[in-house]
């Protein structure tokens, strides 16, 4: 009896932790990708600014 619940426990075990694995790493790589483009866009936006505010300013002198 309890050896069959063993087994099927164990057979059960090995099928779901490849998948829990995948599950959360694929968390992580997603997670690293909204970071990443967090940090870009937050870059992008910030050297939008500097940009902008350089043109702007060099438009006030002449």
């Amino acid at each position: 009896m309890f050896e069959k619940l063993f087994l099927f426990i164990g057979k059960t075990f090995a099928l779901f932790v490849p998948i829990f694995f995948v599950i959360v790493l694929s968390q992580f790589i997603v997670l690293g990708f909204a970071a990443k483009g967090v940090a870009a866009g937050i870059a992008g936006t910030s050297s939008v600014a500097i940009t902008t505010g350089a043109y702007i300013a060099s438009k006030r002198k002449g």
